[in-house]
């Protein structure tokens, strides 16, 4: 059947809030990968422009067709990766690895292992909808990550001596655990996937691009594939509602599409632009 707005009512109003601002705020900032490539020459002819866009796609379409065969281990790994994208991109720049790595699992390893230990019950509802059936061996995964995260954050004491430092790490934890300890696991997340990671990628990302576009040709490119992105992601809903509930539809449309955008996105940012600006 159809959804209608009757169907949004199977969804709080804090869970709606989230969804709409993970969507709508937060997952534009990957739609600036399209400048990134601009930026890079991949994108100075339709041939260049169709290989590039291909290509994201093609690894996007392919994420999905190995989650509907294999979804707890794509969860798995995609929580996995999470971990690292997320700390990664909130990590002071540093030459040390130890330094760099100890940090990203703390930061990381709080959204991700933080958000779904304070709320067990509640996330194992939406572990539930995105593999359909069992999360054990998710659990297993996200004990684990607990474990590590803390073993992290003990050990970025030890390693990371800058007492600055250390201040301004801990001091963003303290708060990001509140947030996400009082606030439900789809808002918490939403808070910091918009208002912590993605507006840090922007911040990141303006002046690199600025070295050879202007501000209107990045808007004008992030704008488009935003767009794009939201049709796709509404067609998809459109489908999938005539055969199945609007609450799991939403939950399967945003987190795997988040999943499908994600891999190429950090292709992208943790590894040719990480080298990039490295060399």
């Amino acid at each position: 059947m159809m959804f209608g707005f009757d169907a949004i009512g199977s969804l709080d109003a804090a869970s709606i809030v989230a969804l709409l601002a993970i969507v709508f705020v937060g997952m534009p900032h990957g739609a600036m990968d399209g400048a990134m490539a601009m930026h890079f020459g991949w994108m100075n002819n339709i041939s260049d422009a169709l290989k590039f866009l291909l290509s994201y796609i093609s690894i996007s379409i392919l994420i999905v067709l190995i989650w509907q065969v294999l979804p707890v281990l794509s969860l798995i790994l995609f929580l996995a990766i999470s971990i690292w994208h997320f700390g990664r991109g909130d990590t002071l720049e540093d030459s040390s690895f130890s330094k760099m790595a100890v940090e990203s699992i703390s930061r990381g390893g709080l959204v991700i292992a933080g958000i779904s230990q304070f709320h067990k019950s509640e996330s194992n509802k939406i572990f539930e909808f995105l593999v359909d059936g069992d999360t054990t061996h998710v659990w297993y995964f996200l004990d684990a990550a607990a474990v590590v995260t803390i073993l992290a954050m003990v050990l970025s004491v030890v390693i990371i001596y800058e007492l600055r430092r250390l201040i301004i790490i801990f001091s963003e934890l303290v708060l990001l655990s509140i947030i996400f300890f009082f606030a439900p696991p789809l808002l918490g997340f939403a808070i910091y996937f918009c208002l912590f990671h993605s507006l840090r990628h922007v911040k990141n990302m303006l002046p690199i691009l600025k070295d050879t576009l202007s501000g209107f040709q990045i808007s004008k490119l992030t704008i488009y594939l935003s767009i794009a992105t939201w049709i796709i992601g509404i067609f998809a809903i459109l489908q999938m509602s005539s055969t199945s509930n609007f609450e799991p539809v939403i939950i399967k449309i945003v987190f795997i599409g988040l999943a499908a955008l994600t891999v190429p996105h950090m292709i992208l940012v943790d590894g040719y632009l990480e080298r990039y600006t490295q060399s």
